[in-house]
């Protein structure tokens, strides 16, 4: 694969030339592809014992399974009944990182297709509330549809931007994910328009839009509530110092993540400020691990802001809209556009 020559000098500038080369050279390999079981509707190992293909257990996914690449899930039986969901590998890793429980209160912000959605439902089993975002309004019917698919009744789908949300949700939830749009250098392998429309400008970008949407999230959580920053990129523009910025504001800590098969973390050397406490998050690079690669941050909030440390611009639309405007359906998600 030839990748873009601005990547790969920033990349080997951050690496070292060693390293970057077992990164570039692990583009070479083909993507990889996996299943998750949908454990609303089948147990884990009766699901597996069903599979007309080979699996291999993902590590850190207790319910998660590569499969080969000449499989098709998508035509399989299983697929329409909502048994499993199709998912690449490290996908699964902030679903696993935020530790929804039933009862929680939780709000997927940038949800489609589904996959982060539908694995934070198994998590809360039928009790709790999953609010399940998607900006754009396209995108939000295939979200909409994966959760019903997957027979998902205690979720409301909406499509809003983040700063509408907070008429309705300031300070609601204890556990918030956002795995925010970025530069996608982990999708090199699967999309190549992606390898195509890469320019460092857009990192910058990135960077700025994942604040924005930070400070929105910010008013949306509860203190003491929890919140995992993921991205498919490797710039630290959009990881390690997204973190630090957050730490700056001495309302957020690192919550350690240690997950099995993940050996990597944050690099406090790529931090803006050498930020020590970076370390505590996770950094899923392909050329260590059988998958695209993400990086996954928990936080969680201490005191909500005493001053404009954080100012958001609210949405001019003023009037609290509730949420129950439409009544639900008994075999799916409420869905909402805004």
């Amino acid at each position: 694969m030839n990748l873009p020559e601005a990547f790969s000098d920033k990349m080997r500038t951050l690496m070292g030339s060693e390293a970057f080369a077992a990164l570039a050279d692990s583009y070479n390999r083909s993507a990889y592809k996996g299943i998750r079981t949908n454990t609303l509707k089948m147990d884990n190992g009766r699901m597996r014992s069903l599979f007309p293909f080979e699996t291999k257990a993902v590590p850190w996914c207790p319910t998660g399974f590569y499969i080969g690449g000449d499989v098709r899930p998508g035509k399989q039986v299983g697929y329409y009944a909502g048994l499993y969901y199709v998912q690449e590998p490290t996908a699964m890793t902030p679903a696993e990182a935020l530790g929804a429980e039933p009862g929680d209160r939780v709000l997927d912000l940038c949800a489609a297709p589904g996959g982060k959605s539908t694995q934070l439902a198994c998590k809360l089993n039928g009790r709790g509330v999953l609010i399940s975002n998607e900006i754009v309004k396209s995108r939000s019917a295939v979200l909409a549809s994966n959760m019903e698919r997957m027979g998902i009744a205690n979720s409301v789908i909406l499509s809003a931007a983040p700063d509408k949300l907070m008429a309705g949700f300031t300070g609601y939830f204890n556990k918030i994910l956002v795995d925010a749009p970025c530069s996608g250098e982990g999708m090199f392998r699967k999309d190549p328009d992606v390898l195509a429309e890469w320019q460092p400008e857009r990192v910058i970008q990135c960077a700025a839009r994942q604040w924005e949407i930070l400070k929105t999230v910010d008013q949306l959580l509860a203190p003491g509530g929890e919140l995992v920053y993921s991205t498919c990129t490797f710039s630290p523009e959009e990881n390690e110092q997204i973190v630090e910025r957050l730490i700056a504001t001495d309302r957020y800590e690192v919550v350690p993540l240690a997950l099995p098969g993940l050996a990597d973390h944050g690099r406090p050397e790529w931090a803006a400020t050498g930020e020590r406490r970076v370390a505590g998050t996770l950094r899923i690079m392909p050329n260590h691990v059988a998958g695209e690669g993400h990086f996954v941050a928990k936080m969680r909030k201490l005191r909500d802001a005493e001053n404009a440390d954080m100012p958001v611009r609210r949405s001019k639309n003023k009037k609290r809209r509730s949420i129950w405007t439409r009544p639900a359906k008994k075999s799916g998600p409420i869905f909402i556009g805004f």
